[in-house]
């Protein structure tokens, strides 16, 4: 029988070796490790693993370094509001600060298929003068990236086969204010509906996440026959399926980037509860059109009716006299 051996466990790990272990962990565990024994919180809360991390989930981050500077300090809070899902409160903002003038919008959007990075594109919408801002207020929200692109873009963008269920895509907004930075992930990061053309061999590739009275569409359109992109869109609609303009997009990015965070993408029952909330605010959309569609009619038919008593009113009067 062997005695006296020294025994080691991890708490005897030097600190660049615990640092390297972590490197390794995903966000909610990292943050998990962040609240056990103070050893480990003050390694797991290291500004650079946090943004190691939110570079390695979010790659379009990457392409702006005015937006690397602003969040250098800020990456730990940054991830923890992008990661999970955003539930915010059915009661819209109504105060005055909620379209309060921003420095600009910026949208980071990252298409995975499976664990393959397949389209990364970080987009700015610049809203500095007066000019500018007023135009967006007023205007439909309504981004289409791939169109952005250029040319020589498109063509170096080739990708493989791909099968539509097994894609996710994270469209991360963040609104620049003066004073600091708003950012929520409007992705349901799985499709919510999934639509082929047989007769054009393209396939429209829906995510939505549902904000309030309010829904923010991503739209990834996949043409299998020349395995490319053709679309990948974003638009803010309201329950009449009508595009929302500058001013309720801002007041349906604040409820979003102020609502309750709930899970990641990668459970399974959060990711069902995303996508209940999505389909029932379609049904609750559908009964209300129907609703309308019912009452116009019926009008339309006492219109109808009251023509006709009139019509024959007045020609038997005509015909009295």
């Amino acid at each position: 029988m062997i005695t006296g051996e020294k025994t080691t466990n991890i708490e005897d790990l030097y600190d660049e070796v615990l640092f390297q272990i972590l490197r390794f962990l995903d966000g909610p565990a990292l943050a998990t490790t962040s609240c056990t024994a103070p050893r480990f919180q003050k390694i797991a809360t290291n500004h650079d693993l946090w943004q190691q991390l939110c570079l390695s989930s979010f790659p379009s981050l990457r392409q702006s370094s005015l937006l690397l500077l602003q969040l250098n300090s800020n990456y730990q809070s940054f991830f923890s509001n992008v990661y999970p899902f955003s539930v915010p409160n059915p009661e819209p903002i109504v105060s005055d600060d909620a379209v309060q003038k921003p420095i600009g919008i910026f949208c980071a959007i990252d298409i995975h298929h499976k664990d393959d990075l397949i389209f990364s594109k970080l987009v700015e919408i610049n809203l500095r003068s007066q000019s500018q801002f007023q135009w967006f207020l007023s205007s439909p929200f309504h981004i289409d990236v791939y169109n952005q692109l250029k040319q020589d873009e498109r063509e170096h963008a080739p990708i493989n086969p791909i099968s539509p269920e097994e894609l996710t895509l994270s469209w991360i907004v963040i609104v620049r204010p003066t004073s600091s930075i708003r950012a929520a992930n409007l992705s349901s990061r799985r499709p919510v509906s999934i639509n082929k053309n047989p007769y054009t061999e393209e396939t429209n590739i829906q995510f939505a996440t549902v904000i309030g009275d309010y829904i923010a569409s991503a739209m990834v359109t996949y043409c299998s026959e020349t395995m490319q992109l053709l679309e990948v869109s974003l638009n803010m609609k309201g329950q009449d399926g009508a595009w929302l303009n500058g001013k309720d997009t801002l007041v349906a990015m604040r409820m979003a980037s102020e609502g309750e965070r709930i899970g990641n993408w990668k459970e399974e029952n959060v990711v069902v509860k995303v996508m209940e909330r999505y389909w029932e605010y379609e049904k609750i959309k559908k009964e209300k059109m129907e609703k309308r569609v019912r009452i116009e009619w019926t009008v339309d038919m006492l219109l109808i009716l009251a023509s006709v008593f009139i019509f024959f009113g007045f020609t038997a009067h005509v015909s009295y006299t």
